[in-house]
């Protein structure tokens, strides 16, 4: 990891933060906001979604519309990825604003 990137790091599976510094580290308990969105298997979109909210490298619409191409013929899918890259796109832009301040 380079310095100034940024790691996601899935709670529920890993218990244990990166004690480096110099990166942004955002702890996001994927597994259970994805069941929460509707899917244990949306897991990588919770984690996508922080990506996104905490390093700015693209517009969650944007994502989102990929989403919707991407899953077109399974629409409830759509919706419940939308919930769980939204859910981690929260997280992420939280993790970062609040490491702005410090």
């Amino acid at each position: 990891m380079r310095p100034g990137g940024v790691v996601i790091v899935n709670t529920s599976l890993i218990t244990r933060l990166p004690r480096r510094t110099d990166f942004l580290t955002v702890p996001v308990a994927a597994n259970e906001l994805a069941i929460a969105a509707g899917s244990g298997k949306a897991a990588n979109m919770v984690a996508l979604g922080a990506y996104l909210g905490a390093s700015g490298i693209a517009d969650l619409e944007l994502v989102k519309g990929i989403v919707a191409d991407t899953f077109a013929q399974k629409p409830k899918m759509v919706g419940v990825n939308h919930e769980a890259l939204a859910r981690g796109y929260a997280i992420g832009v939280e993790k970062k604003t609040a490491s702005a301040v410090h």
